[in-house]
């Protein structure tokens, strides 16, 4: 397995040239004018079978288009059955985009290259989404012809083909040439007027076309007569026309003309017989082996035919096809690569098994794979390899080509080679068995039951090779593979025990597998609540993934110190953690690869702004993370951001919008997790049917892996208990919880419950003389809280803990913790506290305002006619009021004090 940045297999120029014209060519001046109409419509559909012309036609529109352009407006992608595998086709129609785009789509290319990690489904969706966005931002028109698009079958490609038809583009137009009607939107694209169309009708030749095509036919003269008869007999159809004028040259007769007109049908049914009869049986021995030879081939070139047939002079043969109109279409403009058309190849194929039976053609099959393997163009030579059905020598193929790399970024095209080996050619080599299982995973729902039981089969085959080989390094890549998939299928300790096991036995340089273990472990420490073995944990899983560019692991390494540090009470620190995330992401310019973990990084920063009492800031925060929840179909980032949304507004509707999502999450963790929050904000917005229901499903103990989870929970119950005036029951639960909480440095839980029982203790008591146990407690908080600027934890309390801070602030002796106080107070909605009147002196206001203005010390005493060291002390002595370490952090508090 590798990081994110994998070795690409060369793209194939000859896919993206446009097809080269024969000098011959019938240029069909009022099709080429309809193109032209045709290509200010979002799509155009040039629908008709083989051998009507679709790609002459457009070439010669695409080649008139493009002359005289300073740089190319129309681009060319030739498809073919392997371009079904998604990232595939949409690496070449990306690439093609940039003829007319260039840099569009950049990091959508570099996406598709990403690790393994990320699920094919969301994959796309996330390169998509980054290729829209440059589309977006792009004026230029540029128009992609996508040829043969019938042999794409994937759904996958189709879906998100439609998507980006659904998004209106001025950048981009899209031809596609095909004989059967694609299955996209095509209905609503014709009722908006977004859809142009080229049928059958529109393409067959008219009798002047078919007269000029047969004037520039070499050695065919024939009179009007024969003209308007072979017209007729063909009904229009330009290949038929071809095939005819073939079947006509030396013809002595008109008698002899028309009886070879009379076996030639319009329907394509005869088309095999025809090409046998009057086409292949008419060329020289020589030549029909070469044609036969080579029938098997997707494409052709000299050095890779003289390979197949065993002869010398294929380039001279190519180039002799190519003059003789014997069905080869240039791939290129240097004559290097060709085709043959798609219907004479079919009959050539056929024909070819008929005369040398299976056996013979497999082995010129093998040659071609052969000559590809030593081209080192090794996708080739695979596929070629399977046709021929030398599955040894495919497999051969598929370890060298993804071993170096350690993982293959086409996933459905190495997912579909693996599967098509038999039992025994995975046995003979076992790194393919751990190559079937990595694709298997990363190609099906990883959290299905159904993909782990798949995945066993083939990977028992590695294991119990290398096991008898006694090769522990490759059995401990085994354990940290089977780590991962244990923990997406909730398998958590058999996950723990696998990863841990495994970083006895990984070598040294396996720094990506050691760093996935690693980060996996961590997982046990830091859910049971034990912060600095987690710590040590992700911090070594950091470095080691850092240094093998595996993003997304990295990411998530980040992420959970960062939730450590939340659990310690150290938000800013946190913050630093998160703003990490965010600053990498953005320097290497993966926004649109890593919509997940920027979101978690952003959600993180979200709701620290919330605990600051930012609300501007954390819902602007929260909708960027919905959006980008939405984008890349995270309903874990979409349900977190509007349970935010939910707090930060006060709006019932957000929260209703992530109930709704809630009810298809499956994975019984992450449902708890969300279930927790959604009863906290029911809470928090008096909707206690909610929360009373969320109450009766609670685990009565703490299970394995939940000690931070169970804990959570009991902390919303103490405060569903305040609120239903269990007085008793609350202080019976918090008190059981603190001393742990406190023990094991969880400074979180300790604070929030120390806020609840101080709450409790205060239930119900009038004389703020009476309050000393409650008094006592928040003190204790305050002291613990005010570094970090925590607010929330205090403001979500209510108008019960608006009192006990007033009643406790006889107890502060501290400046800075009386600062704090005064200004936790002023942002309950019922405080007539005016701390702008208490907190400075008129003084202080004006150095304050001065400050904020952005004036020096010197100018400051410049102004208010006094000496730098007055000056000095009086900002020290603002600072301490404020709580804050610097003039930014100045400006802000005074700003939320509204001292400004």
């Amino acid at each position: 397995m590798s990081g994110e940045a994998l070795s690409l297999p060369p793209v194939q120029a000859p896919k993206l040239r446009l097809p080269r014209l024969r000098p011959s060519i019938v240029w069909r001046e009022e099709l080429i004018a309809r193109l032209d109409t045709a290509s200010e419509h979002r799509l155009t559909v040039v629908s008709a079978p083989a051998g009507y012309g679709k790609t002459t036609l457009a070439s010669a529109w695409a080649a008139s288009r493009n002359e005289g352009q300073p740089s190319a407006v129309v681009s060319w992608l030739a498809l073919d059955q392997g371009d079904n595998d998604p990232i595939r086709f949409w690496r070449y129609f990306i690439t093609a985009c940039q003829v007319c785009h260039p840099g569009v789509g950049r990091d959508a290319l570099a996406f598709l290259q990403s690790s393994l990690q990320l699920q094919p489904e969301r994959l796309l969706d996330m390169m998509l989404s980054s290729f829209l966005n440059d589309l977006g931002d792009s004026t230029q028109v540029g128009i992609v012809v996508l040829e043969d698009y019938h042999l794409i079958m994937a759904p996958q490609i189709h879906e998100r083909l439609a998507t980006l038809l659904q998004f209106p583009s001025p950048g981009l137009r899209l031809i596609l040439l095909t004989r059967s009607d694609p299955p996209l939107p095509l209905a609503r694209l014709r009722a908006l007027d977004d859809l142009y169309e080229l049928r059958t009708a529109d393409l067959r030749f008219t009798l002047d076309e078919t007269r000029l095509f047969l004037r520039r036919s070499p050695g065919l003269s024939l009179p009007e007569e024969s003209v308007a008869y072979l017209h007729a007999r063909t009904e229009g159809w330009p290949v038929g026309v071809q095939l005819a004028s073939l079947a006509l040259r030396g013809q002595g007769s008109m008698s002899e003309a028309k009886h070879a007109l009379s076996n030639l049908s319009g329907h394509h049914r005869h088309i095999q017989e025809y090409v046998v009869d009057e086409i292949l049986r008419e060329q020289s021995e020589p030549l029909q082996a070469f044609l036969l030879q080579t029938s098997g081939l997707d494409s052709l070139t000299a050095s890779l035919c003289d390979a197949v047939t065993g002869r010398s002079d294929s380039a001279a043969i190519l180039e002799y096809m190519e003059r003789a109109n014997l069905f080869l279409q240039p791939l290129d403009g240097a004559q290097i690569w060709y085709r043959y058309h798609a219907l004479f190849a079919e009959a050539m194929q056929h024909e070819a098994q008929r005369r040398y039976g299976e056996e013979e053609m497999r082995k010129y099959l093998k040659r071609a794979s052969a000559w590809y393997a030593r081209e080192d163009m090794l996708p080739e030579a695979i596929e070629v390899a399977i046709r021929a059905r030398d599955f040894s020598c495919a497999a051969s193929l598929i370890v060298r080509l993804v071993e170096p790399m350690g993982s293959y970024f086409e996933r459905q095209t190495l997912w579909r080679w693996l599967k098509m080996l038999p039992d025994e050619v995975l046995e003979a080599q076992p790194g393919l068995g751990f190559l079937y299982a990595a694709a298997l995973l990363f190609t099906h729902d990883r959290h299905a039951p159904l993909t782990k039981t798949r995945i066993e089969i083939p990977l028992r085959l590695a294991e119990r090779y290398w096991r008898d080989e006694g090769n522990l390094e490759r059995l401990a890549q085994i354990q940290a593979f089977r780590a991962l998939v244990a923990l997406w299928q909730e398998e958590y300790a058999e996950s723990f025990r696998l990863a841990r096991e495994s970083l006895e036995h990984l070598a040294e340089h396996e720094v990506q597998w050691r760093g996935m273990s690693l980060l996996n472990a961590s997982l046990e420490d830091l859910w049971a609540g034990r912060f600095d073995k987690a710590w040590n944990a992700c911090t070594q899983a950091h470095l080691f993934l850092a240094s093998c560019g595996s993003n997304a692991p990295m990411f998530a390494s980040i992420a959970a110190q960062a939730e450590i540090c939340l659990w310690r009470g150290a938000l800013h620190q946190a913050s630093t953690l998160y703003q990490q995330i965010l600053a990498e992401i953005e320097r290497q310019d993966i926004g649109a690869h890593w919509p997940d973990d920027q979101g978690g990084a952003l959600l993180g920063m979200a709701r620290l702004s919330y605990e600051w009492n930012m609300f501007e800031r954390a819902q602007e925060q929260a909708e960027e993370v919905l959006v980008l929840g939405q984008r890349g179909h995270k309903e874990e980032l979409q349900i977190r951001a509007l349970f935010l949304l939910a707090r930060v507004t006060g709006q019932p509707e957000y929260a209703q919008r992530a109930a709704t999502l809630l009810t298809g999450i499956q994975r019984t963790r992450l449902r708890r997790e969300l279930l927790l929050e959604q009863a906290s904000v029911a809470l928090a917005h008096g909707d206690l049917s909610t929360v009373l229901r969320w109450s009766t499903h609670l685990p009565q103990q703490e299970e394995p892996f939940t000690t931070l989870l169970h804990e959570q929970e009991m902390l919303l119950l103490a405060r569903l208990f305040l609120v239903q005036e269990r007085v008793a029951e609350a202080i019976a639960l918090l008190s059981s919880l603190l001393p742990r909480a406190r023990e094991q440095g969880r400074v979180q839980s300790e604070l929030e419950g120390l806020t609840l029982l101080a709450l409790a203790h205060a239930a119900g008591r009038e004389d703020e003389r009476s309050l000393p146990d409650a008094r006592r407690l928040l003190l204790l908080v305050l002291e613990k809280a005010h570094t970090e600027g925590y607010q929330r934890l205090f403001l979500d309390k209510g108008e019960p803990m608006c009192l006990l801070l007033r009643a406790t602030m006889r107890d502060i002796s501290s400046d800075a913790l009386l600062s704090y106080t005064r200004e936790l107070i002023q942002h309950f909605p019922s405080s007539d506290s005016k701390p702008g009147a208490e907190l400075l002196s008129p003084q202080e206001l004006r150095v304050l305002r001065l400050l904020a203005a952005g004036r020096s010390r010197p100018e400051i005493a410049n102004e208010l006619i006094v000496s730098v060291n007055t000056i000095k002390t009086q900002i020290r002595s603002i600072y301490n009021k404020l709580n804050v370490s610097s003039r930014k952090d100045a400006y802000d508090a005074a700003k939320r004090l509204h001292l400004l």
